[in-house]
């Protein structure tokens, strides 16, 4: 009966803590790395409105290409930003199956409760791990997916602004002969 209660005390030999915190760790790095449109719920109205500004009639076509390329910057950034997040989750993916074949193997062969309850207890971090990679990845590329979306509609802005601004100059078109070749008008 000793011998039991002894086995069930015994600790497990295997720790997969250090790899699945080094993992979480890498993909939480990548995440604060974000270009143009950052995570940062204090920043991002001032970011939204710099990239995405509201134009009125008097725009300058200058500053309407400007905008353009700043905008499409930001999205480039952030569907690099998604396809960084992407891969490093998928070069994950070997080294968590060598983490869980090990762990099922430890808690398989457990020889008491403890070692049963910690390769368990181990098995879910690697689980928590992965669905909070997964959430990673879902808002790299819900955000991405958003900028690109903002771009487009900001497209439409603009063009309308830079209707309005040809319409409002007062100048519209006139039909000319023209002489084609040196040749007489048609």
């Amino acid at each position: 009966m000793l011998e039991n209660e002894a086995r069930n005390l015994l600790s497990l030999p295997f720790s997969a803590l250090q790899q699945i915190t080094s993992a979480l760790d890498q993909v939480n790095s990548l995440m604060r790395q974000a270009q143009s449109l950052a995570y940062d719920l204090a920043r991002i109205d001032q970011q939204f409105q710099q990239l995405f500004p509201s134009y009125s009639g008097n725009v300058t076509q200058a500053k309407l290409i400007s905008d353009a390329r700043v905008r499409w910057q930001a999205s480039v950034d952030t569907f690099k930003h998604t396809m960084e997040v992407q891969s490093r989750i998928v070069s994950d993916i070997q080294a968590d199956e060598a983490t869980l074949s090990t762990l099922v193997g430890q808690s398989q062969g457990a020889a008491g409760a403890l070692q049963g309850i910690q390769s368990t207890n181990q098995l879910l971090a690697l689980q928590s791990r992965q669905l909070g990679s997964t959430q990673a990845l879902l808002s790299a590329n819900a955000r991405a997916q958003a900028t690109e979306a903002m771009r487009r509609a900001e497209v439409e802005e603009a063009a309308r602004a830079e209707w309005q601004r040809f319409w409002a100059s007062g100048v519209s078109y006139t039909p000319a002969s023209v002489q084609v070749f040196g040749g007489a008008p048609p």
